[in-house]
Order: structure tokens, then sequence, then C-alpha cells
């Protein structure tokens, strides 16, 4: 009765990747298709699940007795092959005109060297499998096993790594802070992964529970919340570097060879036209659209930012912004209008926004500063 309960738990929750897998192999990013095929291979992880609860309690047919001997080597397989998927979305995304490479193929080799391994030791010991074979599957799916859990711990650095390059370069990109730009999403969704995985080894290694009750637990119940919570937001998360290939220009040389002379004037070049067009007023300002006022390369750009400001594009423009929401406050005009529109006014996307950043930069809260400069009449 629990295997059964079981089944139709795991078989419930295959249903939700195998949905989320067409519904993203359909979009024609190429981030999203590789997420579809993250969802495929959960979907295949989760229906060997269930082939081994079907195949343990068949006794009578020699392939079912394999598999049950096997340990359920499908299960490892296809598990050694979700975390490379995971990482090869999350660089997909954050990497601007990413493209397929076959080399990312290499990230898939031990969950084929184990398959070959297993195919090699059924080959040579099937007419003695019920000795053998058993011990020696399960002794490679122990390595299996353990490999899974390196991956997952040598992958997750990775991908701590890959986000912490990421949000230095979204400084340098954008004028603004998004959710989704930030992947933050992903990295709750990250550790979420992580912790189930932790609790996965506790149980199956350390705790003494019920086998059915452990897997309902702490693999059936968080999956569904997992791969539910992940499918929806993957398929809205926006491309992140749109519009790169269409707005950027020709690199002439490479931006660490930029001369100081050509690097001053792009910078001066990029004064000229915030003060002209005042575009740090923009609240959705980023790189690509000055690149293309002023037909220079966005890499050369943010260079000359942050070789002749030394600092990043982000608190450049946000600099600016603050600049200009000291100057509307000191201007008796706006003495009746709201802190809100006066942040608007200087190119914030939101009061919070507002009042991080002059804060930082001036000390105080816009709404201080106002009171204070009432208090000095």
């Amino acid at each position: 009765m629990a295997v059964l309960l079981v089944n139709y738990l795991v078989f419930a929750l295959a249903v939700i990747p195998i949905i989320f897998a067409i519904l993203l192999l359909l979009e024609k990013d190429i981030s999203k298709k590789i997420f579809g095929a993250f969802f495929i291979v959960t979907f295949l992880w989760i229906i060997s699940l269930i082939f081994h609860n079907v195949f343990y309690i068949s006794h009578d047919i020699i392939i079912f007795n394999f598999i049950k001997y096997s340990d359920n080597f499908f299960f490892f397989f296809f598990s050694i092959n979700t975390i490379p998927f995971y990482y090869l979305y999350v660089k997909s995304v954050i990497t601007e005109g990413f493209k397929w490479n076959n080399k990312y193929l290499i990230h898939f080799l031990p969950s084929f060297i184990y398959l070959s391994a297993v195919l090699t030791v059924c080959v040579i010991n099937y007419h003695f499998f019920y000795i053998d074979m058993r011990e020696k599957i399960r002794y490679l799916n122990n390595i299996a096993s353990i490999v899974y859990y390196l991956k997952v711990l040598i992958y997750t650095i990775f991908i701590v790594l890959m986000f912490i390059k990421h949000q230095n370069k979204l400084k340098n990109y954008f004028s603004y802070k998004s959710n989704k730009k930030n992947l933050n999403w992903l990295k709750v969704l990250l550790i979420f992964f992580v912790i189930i995985s932790i609790l996965d080894f506790l149980v199956v290694y350390h705790f003494d529970f019920n086998t059915h009750l452990k897997m309902i637990i702490f693999i059936i119940l968080p999956q569904y919340f997992y791969h539910t919570t992940i499918g929806i937001l993957s398929l809205k998360q926006p491309k992140i570097y749109y519009g790169t290939e269409e707005n950027d220009f020709p690199l002439t040389e490479k931006k660490e060879h930029l001369s100081d002379e050509k690097s001053k004037e792009v910078f001066n070049k990029v004064i000229m036209l915030m003060e002209e067009k005042q575009l740090f007023k923009k609240p959705d300002l980023s790189i690509y659209s000055i690149s293309k006022e002023l037909d220079i390369n966005m890499r050369y750009i943010s260079y000359s930012i942050n070789r002749e400001a030394k600092t990043n594009f982000l608190d450049f423009i946000n600099a600016m912004r603050v600049k200009e929401a000291e100057k509307l406050l000191k201007n008796k005009v706006y003495n009746d209008y709201t802190i809100e529109y006066i942040g608007s006014e200087a190119g914030f996307r939101s009061q919070q926004s507002f009042n991080f950043w002059f804060k930082r930069l001036m000390g105080t809260t816009p709404s201080n500063y106002k009171k204070s400069l009432s208090n000095t009449k």
C-alpha cells in the first residue's frame, strides 16, 4: 500500500516537469530551451523512481530482477545530469549573446562513464548476475551517489561565482536594480535545491526513517514546490541583455588597451550627452541607450566611466540623479511637491530607490534633507 501511494505521488510529480519542458522548448530563447531539457531530464529522473518501485515488487521476470539488483541505476544516471543543466541555464541567462557550443557536453561525461560501466558489468556478468552483478552494480551506484553530491557541491560553487560576476557586470550596464535582472529568484531556488540535497543525503545515510515516508517527506513534497516554482519563474524570466547585438558597435581595439586620450574623449562625450539630453532622468537607462546615442561601443563607454570616474555605470548615473534631486529640493518651485515626485523627476524608479541612493551619497534621507533646508531659512 505504501509503495502504491509513493508511486501515485511520484507520477503526479512527473506531470509538472513535462508540462514545463514542453512550454520552454517551444520558446525561441536558447536559455529557455536549455531549461526545457533540464525538465525533460527531471521527468525521466522522476519516472525512474516509479520504475524502481514497480520493479522492486516484481520477482518473477528476469529483467525486473536485474533492475531491482541494479539498485535503480536509471535514477542515478538522470540525477547526475540534472545539476549540469541548471548550471548551463544560469550561464545562458547571464552570458551576453550566449550560443550553444558542443564543448558543453563535457558536463555530462560522468553520467555516460557511469552508464558505460554499468553496461559493461551487465555484459560481462550476464550469466552470473545473481551473484556478482548485484554487488558490482551497487558498488558503481555508490560511486555515482558520491559523484552526484560532489557535483552538487562543485556546480553550486561555480553558479555562485557566476552570480557574483553577473552582479558586478550589471553595475556597468544598467542604471537601476531589478529582481529579474539580478536573478534573485534563481539564487533563492539554488539555496532551496542545496537544502533538499543536504536533507536527502542526511536522511539516506544517517537517519533511520521508514523508506516510503522518507521519500514522501524529503523528496516528493519539496520537489513539488521546487519544480512548480522554478518552472513558472523561468517562463517569466526576460532576456537580461536584450538588444546587445543590435545596439552594439564594433570594437576597433581591446578595451584594456584603450589609450588615455581615447578614454577621456569617450568619457567627455558621455558627460556632454548627459548635460544636453539629461538621459539620467530616464528610469530604465542602460549603457545600450548611450551606446546608440553616441555610436560608440558600450564596452568602451563602460571602460571609460570605470577609468575616468573611478566608479561603475550604476553609481555614476545615480550620483547624477541625486545631484539633480538635490537641486530640485533646493528649488522653491518644488516646495509643495512630494518627495516621491521629486525622485521620479530626477530619474529614480521608486521612492525606495530614491531614499537609498540619496542617503548613501548625502548621508541623510530626502525628507530630512528637505526639513534641514526649511530650518536654515
